[in-house]
């Protein structure tokens, strides 16, 4: 009955802070606007702090046309006028889930003989990998890339998670391969960078690996395009690897440095505070 509506899952909160950003807005809010987009924090370090986060539309304009689809991960596409709201919510699921609830929604959709959307299909494709059955995400998001029908952001990440399918099936070069792929759609992302870090340091292969990790720390974050973003990846983690990478090349100077620089982001970090004591055991000695 009203001109907006707000949705959140039970178990979403809105933190104090975000709470009072978005009275502000509500006070604030041209009625022009058709949608608000807002951050989602779903993913969090042992402190607290954010580690995965993405856009969702969250304020959408009654009456307007603007209805949810999809059966798993449904979502409203945004129309008319767009505003970047500054208020967050905080995904705070308090107990497991079923597991196995969104791969037999859509194995049902399947066996009724329904054709998934390409956002669906890509959905569909990390179910399988979740669920460890390497072979068959690969063909389905094989298909979802191939058909050439999909959003940049989720094509970018279907091509990483063929990358972990091809990694867990022992393919290594076909795995490196995939996270190459992403930057037929755009820039490198800091987060394929770390990926692409990690598969060089995985092989031992240090210098190459920090170069990646490197490329990383020069990547800008723009968190409205919409995509799943890692913050980590734009400082924290390409820093303490980097750290490892100059050890392992017996540059423990520069390592130290790029361990404070991981301080910079996470002082109470335990590998930072563990490699500080390692770099002040190397002084003693």
């Amino acid at each position: 009955s009203m001109d907006y509506c707000l949705w959140l899952d039970a178990d979403d909160v809105l933190l104090e802070a975000d709470r009072a950003a978005f009275l502000t807005l509500k006070e604030t809010l041209d009625p022009a606007v058709s949608v608000v987009m807002a951050p989602y924090h779903t993913g969090f370090d042992d402190s607290g702090r954010v580690t995965f986060s993405y856009y969702r539309e969250r304020l959408i304009k009654n009456r307007a046309g603007m209805r949810w689809e999809g059966a798993v991960h449904e979502a409203v596409a945004p129309a008319g006028q767009i505003l970047y709201g500054d208020f967050a919510v905080t995904h705070r699921k308090t107990r497991p889930g079923d597991p196995d609830r969104n791969l037999r929604i859509y194995e049902a959709q399947l066996a009724a003989g329904k054709t998934l959307d390409p956002r669906q299909q890509f959905y569909y494709g990390r179910e399988l990998y979740y669920h460890q059955r390497y072979e068959e995400a690969l063909a389905v998001l094989e298909d979802f890339l191939s058909e050439g029908r999909g959003w940049l952001e989720n094509n970018i990440d279907a091509c990483c998670l063929c990358a972990y399918c091809q990694d867990a099936l022992g393919r290594d070069e076909a795995a490196l391969a995939s996270l190459f792929r992403t930057f037929a759609y755009d820039r490198p992302r800091a987060e394929v960078c770390c990926e692409a870090g990690r598969w060089f340091l995985a092989r031992e292969r240090y210098s190459q690996a920090a170069y990646w990790y490197a490329l990383a720390l020069t990547c800008p974050r723009d968190d409205r395009r919409g995509g799943f973003v890692s913050p980590d990846c734009y400082g924290y983690l390409p820093c303490i690897q980097l750290c490892v990478c100059y050890s392992r090349l017996g540059d423990q100077e520069r390592a130290e440095s790029f361990n404070e620089l991981a301080a910079a982001y996470k002082p109470d970090s335990p590998a930072v505070l563990h490699n500080r004591e390692w770099f002040r055991s190397l002084a003693s000695a």
